[in-house]
């Protein structure tokens, strides 16, 4: 109950845990970016992902919409402490503004 308190009141994601021995709950999946930029994120099992599917993850500045490629086992890892989460899945307007910005990318390449 108090980790569950602790979490409204500070806005942390549930997939960041203190303790790396409360992370059993918890799942490592590889996710590629714009560009063929692929890293590694915690994902809680209360978040559903399939194969394939958007997801929003943590950012140094925000958060980024990335595609979900594979799991990857936790005990691959030294640790998983400094690791950054996925925050949920993406929803239609997340990937509507994505496509809308990659296709003012490729206008602005042309102008270019």
């Amino acid at each position: 109950m108090e980790e569950h308190n602790k979490q409204h009141t500070t806005g942390t994601p549930a997939a960041v845990h203190e303790n790396e021995s409360h992370t059993s709950d918890v799942k490592v999946y590889e996710i590629e970016f714009k560009g063929s930029r692929r890293d590694f994120f915690l994902c809680p099992d209360r978040i559903q992902v399939k194969p394939l599917d958007f997801l929003i993850v943590q950012a140094d500045r925000g958060e980024h919409i990335g595609r979900f490629i594979r799991y990857s086992d936790k005990d691959a890892f030294e640790s998983t402490k400094d690791m950054k989460s996925i925050l949920r899945r993406a929803t239609y307007t997340d990937i509507q503004i994505m496509m809308d910005n990659r296709q003012k990318e490729e206008s602005a390449f042309e102008v270019c």
